[in-house]
């Protein structure tokens, strides 16, 4: 084998839409060098590669209105959460009209958030950016399967003494077998099944060391979420253009550090 040189150059654009929202830009151009190009899986020396997207830039003249008190210390969490499966859709849920599994399934999971800013938009919204693993427990009509989540999630924090925060996050999620929970729901539709679907979580929860009048728990939550994956109603061929999924009710303990 030889030497040889491969040359890469590209050009990156970042454009200001609105407040601290920034949209993103990226072409590159990679010429491979000859021992690469030359080979026989290679139909062409020259690699593209693209990117577009959006970001959030602090925006250092501006006046923020930040969740109060706010810890510059706390930007990374880890949520420990346990959850039970429910037949009934997000809907339901969210009008405080649920259903039980009759089956009792179960799943615990644990996600990681890293802090992406402390506002949107001048307002008092922080973003996180958090990936998970959830473990879904063996029951009598499913094995023991694993899923994989990513998200983006923002909370707002409101006193009411205690303190209480809402969270909402957007993302994706991809298990390795379909639960029961959500193949029963796909087969009585006849759709085809997808292990990959769109996620979402609503949460809900309080500030430990409020509650107990105790500064050193201040780091700690506690709190109710929806843990949902979905095909968006058919919109997304990315999904399979199927409608339906599942939905588990949990609770959780979340450490900001």
């Amino acid at each position: 084998m030889g030497g040889g040189i491969q040359v890469n150059a590209g050009l990156e654009a970042r454009y200001h839409l609105i407040s601290n929202l920034y949209l993103l830009g990226q072409f590159g151009v990679n010429r491979l060098e000859d021992n690469v190009s030359n080979l026989p899986t290679i139909d062409n020396a020259y690699q593209y590669e693209s990117f577009l997207g959006v970001a959030f830039f602090p925006e250092p003249n501006k006046q923020h209105h930040y969740s109060a008190p706010l810890s510059d210390s706390s930007d990374e969490f880890l949520r420990l959460s346990h959850g039970w499966a429910t037949p009934s859709n997000l809907n339901e849920i969210l009008s405080w009209n649920t259903r039980s599994d009759p089956y009792n399934n179960q799943m615990s999971s644990l996600f990681y958030g890293t802090r992406l800013t402390k506002t949107l938009f001048t307002l008092p919204i922080e973003l996180y950016f958090t990936p998970g693993v959830v473990w879904h427990h063996s029951s009598k009509v499913q094995n023991n399967l694993t899923e994989g989540v990513v998200a983006i999630k923002a909370f707002y924090t409101f006193e009411l003494e205690p303190r209480f925060r809402l969270g909402v996050a957007e993302g994706l999620s991809y298990v390795s077998n379909l639960t029961y929970i959500e193949g029963s729901e796909i087969e009585e539709k006849g759709y085809t099944p997808s292990k990959l679907l769109n996620y979402l979580d609503f949460s809900l929860d309080v500030n430990i060391g409020d509650l107990f009048n105790n500064s050193k728990l201040d780091s700690i939550w506690f709190g109710y979420a929806i843990h949902h994956r979905s095909g968006i109603f058919e919109t997304s061929s990315a999904f399979g253009r199927i409608k339906g999924g599942s939905n588990y009710q949990t609770v959780y303990v979340q450490w900001h550090f």
